[in-house]
């Protein structure tokens, strides 16, 4: 996304920590758009000079890692995992257009169709890699919405959450699977019908989003 365009996560916690990205008054433009809802994260490349909590090893990791804007926007439910994403997706020379990592709680202020909707309508994204977990429909809202046209831009996605038992949570507050809603196969499933890219294993998320982007 162009400097100064930026997309604001909020979460339902009591702290917010704010990473404002680019030159034209991002902080604001963000939380506007966030209606006052407690902030999390969100990235956009290669303005990015801001990490969480002025961590200054992992604001030089960014750095070396961004090489361009590119074409490529990234949906995350944590925040190690936004990192961890991000840094290998670029480490495998994907550019990121933007990264958004909106929380794993039970209700989210800003859930990932509504993110969707803002990659689909960016110029500057070709491709949208989601790191998605059990629990909840969001995973699934966005097959429907690839079902029904509104999303047309190709989709690569990894469901963490496989092996977890029902009526446990797993990691996050709404990692759980409940009454057999949100399980990882269901969420799979709806994916891949829908004509989304899932893989099986994290470590295959940068070849496959690769392999979409070189398509």
């Amino acid at each position: 996304m162009n400097t100064g365009r930026v997309i604001a996560a909020s979460i339902t916690a009591a702290t917010a920590i704010f990473i404002a990205i680019g030159t034209l008054h991002p902080g604001k433009s963000a939380l506007e758009y966030s209606g006052g809802k407690n902030l999390l994260r969100t990235s956009s490349t290669p303005q990015a000079a801001v990490e969480n909590l002025g961590d200054e090893i992992r604001l030089r990791a960014w750095k070396a890692a961004y090489s361009s804007l590119a074409n490529k926007a990234e949906f995350t439910q944590s925040d190690f995992v936004h990192d961890l994403t991000g840094y290998y997706l670029s480490r495998a020379g994907i550019g990121l257009s933007t990264l958004v990592h909106v929380g794993g709680d039970g209700i989210v202020g800003l859930p990932l169709p509504a993110v969707v909707r803002r990659f689909e309508a960016d110029p500057d994204t070709r491709c949208v890699a989601i790191f998605g977990e059990i629990g909840g429909s969001q995973e699934e809202r966005v097959a429907e919405m690839m079902a029904s046209g509104e999303v047309t831009k190709p989709v690569v996605a990894f469901i963490g959450g496989r092996t977890a038992t029902q009526g446990v949570r797993f990691s996050h507050a709404g990692a759980i699977v409940e009454g057999g809603r949100g399980t990882h196969a269901g969420k799979v499933a709806a994916l891949r019908a829908a004509g989304a890219t899932v893989v099986d294993a994290f470590d295959e998320l940068p070849a496959a989003v690769a392999r979409v982007l070189e398509g």
